[in-house]
């Protein structure tokens, strides 16, 4: 099992699932959890993935990743390690955390409780190299890091390093 933290933590470490730090919410509460464990409509009218001024610059793939951090932190909010594994990390996490003898929901479900009280993204810098990309974000007040997303099937997902 320390084989699946170390993955994990590869994956997570970025955006503090896998390290300390979380945002602060506004109001004091879970504003991303609904009773049905969604997404309320204030947290969809407010995005908890914000990219900086330029980040962007209008390329749809840009866009894209951070359509799915912003995805990827409102199931944080609302406590869903289940989305964060079939919607958020590439087929290669869930199957290296497989190989390993444990279940991603399993895995991250204890975590996500534990960060899911305000939980942001605000990312700085998106380099997109063909089917991968590299996040520069930051995470809460002093969480920093680099993700690695790839294109799987037309959409990115939170993925590993190439091994090298």
């Amino acid at each position: 099992m320390r084989r699946a933290a170390s993955l994990a933590a590869v994956v997570l470490l970025g955006f503090g699932l896998g390290a300390g730090g979380c945002g602060d919410d506004e109001s004091g509460g879970d504003a991303g959890a609904a009773a049905d464990g969604g997404p309320t409509a204030t947290a969809q009218q407010q995005p908890l993935a914000t990219a900086g001024p330029g980040v962007t610059q209008g390329d749809p793939d840009a866009e894209a990743i951070v359509g799915v951090l912003d995805d990827y932190a409102r199931s944080v909010r609302a406590k869903d390690a289940g989305r964060i594994c079939r919607e958020n990390f590439s087929a290669e996490v869930v199957a290296q955390l497989r190989e390993l003898g444990a279940t991603c929901e399993s895995f991250l479900q204890d975590t996500v409780a534990q960060k899911a009280p305000g939980y942001r993204i605000e990312i700085e810098k998106i380099e997109i190299d063909g089917d991968r990309a590299t996040v520069a974000a930051r995470e809460g007040s002093d969480g920093r890091g680099e993700q690695l997303l790839v294109k799987e099937d037309g959409r990115w997902r939170l993925t590993l390093p190439k091994a090298r």
